[in-house]
């Protein structure tokens, strides 16, 4: 009763209220069919049980931590339909992990106000609130980096060792989501030579604790490494997978268009004024350090005058004046409009919290800005999870004793998740040339500016479309990993004839092998695009022309 009536119970009680209304959120607006891309191929895992299906693409895309979450979210929902519930999960990742941001502002501020502003700062960002719309993987990731950053912030500010190997755990369980996990272990393993006793119950507790969470992943390595017998082999598929593997190692950014569509993409994230609050730390941390300065500078005058005084009465030193120091002259002041918190008197960067949290951002936001991938954009949100701590930090200095002001940024905060894409749909449809491939029955502006996708059923229809079209028993298509997700999950759900065979990117055949394939095929075969980079070079060069038949295009050799 006494934890009831707590403080810790009334934040946990704000924590919950704010993850609940922001599940609320992304309930009404998840995709409600099969989706494209990587959505529809989770779809199709979840579907068919097919966890294994993508082993060619190697163990770094498993994700298997992920699918059983969103599996056991399934089993106590059973009445929603599916693949609803598959997007839904990304809602409840999403949920979790602002909750656990409002827990780590609030752990680093005592602000719970700062805390809900960062939430919704980050709720509403363009990226975020699109990906807690499909099938996807990054939220659960999100979530369990701000639970990281939790016990983090509990281990750092009262030294306590149990919360750091708890940081670990969740770590562990994060590996399991998805590799991003790796990049913190750096920023832990120097903290831990830092701030704790190196005793041998210490590195053999924080081990075990990361092993128990990453045990999702660390059984298919481990079975895979004794299928292959190849030690650098597995490791190589675990880290970097097997497709991807030159763009993670890769340190160079050749494909310029496609790198500057992606950052314009991120930027849309960035469309809210508040993120401004996120630079009020680096402020405040100058303008203390100014100020301590400047207030031993004028202790440093005070003496200085003295012993002028006394140099003026005894007639010695005439240019002894010409000689005094101004400090005060000398410290750079800030600037009126952002003097609005007072620093002065408080330890305003400490290098243990705010070091970490900074070494982390520093990392996240290098590695998503030179990954160069089509979906690059998407990596961005471990980065803007990291920022919006930052604003929520800088946003507890600014808005203390201010109430108008945080009811303004949440305002805000809201209208421009609102107005936001709106503004990015219609620039982008303005400024950007049409894309040389079009999926059928998706606007491309669209489908990517906006992040609410309840209404987005371009996939359905495609699916649809082809489902009505009389092709033939046993036919063999070639669709690109956007298009080829959503018929598979369509199979999978026995929507389309389990006869038909689809072909794609992620399949490690030769040249040679796919044109027999699609050549054995009745009408010699299908494909979705006849657009260069959709369709292997191999049969561009050798197909005479493509006779499109309903939404799809047949082969003529």
């Amino acid at each position: 009763m006494r934890f009831l009536g707590s403080e810790r119970a009334r934040v946990l009680g704000v924590c919950a209220l704010v993850g609940l209304a922001a599940l609320a959120v992304y309930a009404a607006t998840a995709q409600r069919g099969i989706s494209w891309q990587d959505s529809g191929e989770y779809q199709y895992k979840f579907l068919a049980g097919a966890y294994d299906w993508e082993v060619g693409a190697g163990i770094a895309r498993l994700h298997p931590t992920y699918i059983l979450l969103t599996r056991l979210l399934a089993a106590c929902l059973p009445g929603v339909g599916v693949p609803y519930v598959y997007a839904l999960s990304s809602g409840v990742g999403m949920a979790l992990a602002l909750a656990a941001l409002m827990l780590t502002v609030h752990g680093m501020t005592r602000s719970l106000r700062a805390g809900c502003l960062a939430a919704a700062l980050l709720g509403g960002a363009h990226m975020a609130w699109w990906l807690s719309t499909l099938a996807e993987v990054y939220t659960w990731s999100l979530a369990l980096l701000m639970l990281e950053l939790t016990c983090l912030v509990r281990a750092l500010r009262a030294r306590s060792f149990a919360w750091f190997a708890g940081a670990l755990f969740f770590n562990g369980c994060h590996f399991g989501v998805h590799h991003f996990a790796l990049l913190n272990l750096p920023v832990y393993a120097v903290l831990f030579l830092l701030l704790f006793r190196r005793r041998a119950w210490h590195w053999g507790a924080c081990a075990a604790l990361w092993m128990v969470g990453a045990l999702p992943i660390l059984i298919p390595i481990v079975r895979y490494g004794m299928a292959s017998g190849s030690l650098e082999a597995v490791i190589r598929s675990a880290l970097f997978g097997e497709v991807f593997q030159q763009k993670i190692l890769a340190l160079d950014v050749r494909d310029g268009p496609l790198w500057a569509s992606n950052m314009a993409l991120a930027s849309g994230s960035f469309m809210n004024p508040c993120w401004l609050y996120a630079a009020v730390v680096p402020l405040a941390a100058w303008w203390g350090r100014e100020g301590r300065r400047e207030e031993g500078g004028g202790r440093k005058e005070n003496v200085q005058r003295s012993t002028l005084n006394a140099q003026r009465s005894s007639g010695e030193g005439e240019n002894a004046e010409r000689a005094t120091f101004n400090v005060r002259a000398r410290t750079p002041a800030l600037p009126t409009a952002l003097r609005v918190f007072p620093v002065a008197d408080r330890r305003v960067f400490a290098w243990d919290v705010h070091g970490t949290l900074l070494a982390l951002t520093v990392v996240h936001a290098i590695f998503w800005v030179r990954y160069l991938v089509p979906d690059q954009a998407t990596f961005i949100l471990p980065t803007l999870g990291l920022l919006a701590v930052w604003a929520g930090i800088g946003a507890a200095y600014v808005l203390r004793g201010r109430r108008g002001w945080f009811a303004a940024s949440v305002a805000v905060s809201l209208a421009c998740s609102v107005l936001a894409p709106h503004v990015t749909c219609r620039a982008a449809e303005r400024l950007l040339p049409p894309r040389s491939r079009v999926l059928p029955f998706r606007d491309e502006f669209a489908y990517w500016a906006y992040p609410w996708k309840h209404n987005e059923d371009s996939a359905e229809r495609f699916v649809e479309a082809v489902a009505r079209e009389r092709y033939p028993e046993g036919m063999v298509t070639w669709a690109d990993t956007t298009a080829v997700a959503p018929l598979m999950a369509a199979q999978a759900m026995g929507r389309l004839p389990a006869s038909w065979r689809w072909l794609s990117f992620w399949q490690n055949e030769a040249d040679e092998e796919i044109m027999r394939q699609l050549r054995a095929s009745p009408d010699g075969g299908y494909v979705v695009s006849p657009v260069r980079c959709y369709v292997p070079e191999a049969i561009l060069e050798r197909a005479a022309s493509f006779e499109r038949r309903g939404v799809l295009y047949r082969i003529v050799w």
